[in-house]
């Protein structure tokens, strides 16, 4: 922080007075009886003044929070690795802080970033140190396989890779069965914060892992990058705002957490923190959890917040979000009835039916299908693995005659009823 001490007025006063030798006009001559204004030492010392406390402010790091570029690509293809320029565009230094993209295979993963200190413009090579690569960071993960959407999940976290000012560095991100965006030719920019995610024709390349040699392009990096500026943090902090996607999962199930609109700045740490009941007194620290955003799960609905703190002084805390996790589906006997709504025992569809397995049974379930509307239902149903069934715990339709059928448009999905894993 700069600050103005009392043993500096006197030098800055000095900077004022030598300033106004240079630039306050030559005095008026009041005897000729012009009305001529010009400032005096004092009102041009309280000019700059303000304007310096005004640049300040601007410049502060509580100005200067953590921001966070996503990009807007299809997710359309895939391999190992994605290459792509990252310009600073500001006056001062940034740190990344994390890295979150998507993966198309489930299960323990490795992902690594690295850096060149010029900008890619060709097909960058083999990623290797004796062709200017460096390696940035390195992070573990769980993959969730995603092929369908833009939803990207954390791979990289508590990094502090920092890009000077003014700079574009190239960069390649690895993971196995990475996934990115094939794109036509062009430029694409992706800015927040005065930082660009610059890719596209002779930049955007995509391939094996590293430190194999990406050829494929122009290929574009789905995902996010997370940033603060390069200075330090200043009390009191400002905590930022956290949520949770989803609110709602099954126990054993992973969700994230998320920090945003916090002051950044470096000496900044977050602690991610949970509670039963969401009073005051009842939060804990949750080991590990110290990202900006952070991947867990639970075993029972909980309450999280984030404690945010600048270079060891006093914790301010975010808001607090609930994850709740709906209990087993009880066990008993229930209706499948297209002639009544959900609701109670009764079920107006095998849809909802098997949707209410969706966090597991109790014990055994059984469904008892009536004619509703006309004794036919007209569905095509999946079941997944439903926690708590076994050879003594078991979920039975009874049919009772009525008719289950569906006619599938597509070849690939021809199946009325389709067990995924039950």
């Amino acid at each position: 922080m700069l600050k103005f001490l009392p043993e500096n007025w006197p030098a800055m006063r000095r900077l004022v007075e030598e300033s106004n030798e240079r630039f306050v006009p030559e005095q008026p001559d009041l005897r000729a009886g012009t009305t001529e204004s010009f400032a005096s030492p004092r009102s041009r010392f309280r000019q700059i003044c303000l304007l310096v406390f005004g640049m300040l402010a601007l410049l502060s790091p509580a100005a200067m929070a953590q921001s966070t570029i996503t990009t807007t690509f299809t997710n359309n293809n895939g391999s190992g690795m994605v290459t792509f320029n990252l310009q600073n565009n500001n006056g001062y230094d940034i740190i990344i802080t994390e890295i979150g993209s998507i993966t198309g295979a489930s299960g323990l993963k490795t992902a690594e970033i690295y850096y060149k200190t010029s900008a890619i413009n060709g097909t960058p090579g083999a990623i290797t140190a004796a062709n200017g690569w460096t390696l940035g960071a390195t992070g573990s993960y769980t993959g969730v396989a995603n092929t369908a959407n833009t939803t990207a999940q954390a791979m990289i976290t508590g990094m502090s890779l920092t890009i000077p000012a003014g700079q574009t560095y190239g960069m390649a991100f690895s993971t196995a069965s990475l996934r990115y965006s094939t794109l036509t030719a062009g430029t694409y920019t992706e800015t927040a914060g005065g930082v660009s995610l610059i890719t596209g024709t002779n930049i955007g390349w995509g391939g094996v892992v590293a430190p194999g040699s990406p050829t494929l392009g122009p290929r574009g990096f789905i995902g996010y990058i997370t940033f603060i500026p390069a200075v330090a943090c200043t009390n009191p902090v400002t905590p930022g705002t956290a949520s949770a996607t989803p609110g709602s999962v099954c126990t054993g199930n992973n969700f994230d957490l998320s920090l945003t609109g916090f002051s950044g700045g470096t000496g900044t740490v977050i602690q991610w923190q949970s509670s039963p009941t969401g009073a005051a007194g009842t939060f804990t620290n949750i080991p590990g959890g110290t990202g900006i955003n952070y991947t867990t799960s639970q075993s029972s609905t909980t309450f999280y917040r984030a404690s945010v703190t600048c270079s060891g002084g006093t914790p301010a805390f975010s808001n607090t979000v609930q994850v709740i996790s709906p209990p087993a589906f009880p066990a008993g006997t229930y209706t499948i009835n297209s002639a009544l709504p959900t609701g109670g025992t009764n079920y107006n569809s095998f849809t909802a039916a098997v949707n209410a397995l969706s966090c597991g049974i109790a014990g055994p379930v059984t469904f008892n299908v009536l004619p509703g509307t006309n004794g036919i239902y007209n569905e095509q149903i999946t079941i997944p693995q439903i926690g708590g069934a076994s050879a003594t715990s078991r979920v039975t339709f009874n049919g009772n005659g009525h008719t289950l059928s569906f006619a599938s448009a597509n070849t690939n999905a021809r199946a009325v009823i389709k067990l995924d894993g039950a």
